[in-house]
């Protein structure tokens, strides 16, 4: 699977990276910088870009995209659009290059997860 991975940078995309590889898929990061991103794994594309030029990154056709991974955060401790504003712009960039919408969803239980299989099961 190609995965598109917002984020990369933080703690939380290294390790998205870190089990996406093991998995054998392959990832771009795009990122405001390529200089933090230190590491050369194969099936890991890094591509300088962000939320107001995401579109045209993805438009150079680096990987194709089957799934975005967004994992980009803000500080907790005063008010921020960052993360609205990126799955905004996640959506539209991939819905436009696709020419479908991709479905990201949370589940923040097990509770919710179980009801989501029970549901795309039956």
């Amino acid at each position: 699977m190609n995965i598109l991975l917002l984020g990369a940078t933080g703690r939380v995309g290294g390790y998205v990276i870190d089990y996406a590889l093991a998995a054998k898929h392959q990832v771009l990061a795009v990122v405001r910088n390529p200089a933090k991103i230190q590491r050369m794994d194969v099936g890991l594309t890094v591509a300088e870009g962000n939320l107001s030029n995401l579109q045209s990154v993805l438009e150079k056709g680096l990987l194709p995209i089957d799934m975005v991974i967004n994992v980009i955060g803000g500080n907790v401790l005063k008010p921020s659009t960052v993360v609205t504003e990126s799955v905004q712009a996640a959506l539209a960039a991939v819905a436009s290059l696709l020419g479908r919408l991709p479905l990201m969803e949370k589940y923040t239980s097990k509770t919710d997860w179980e009801q989501y299989r029970r549901v795309k099961i039956q």
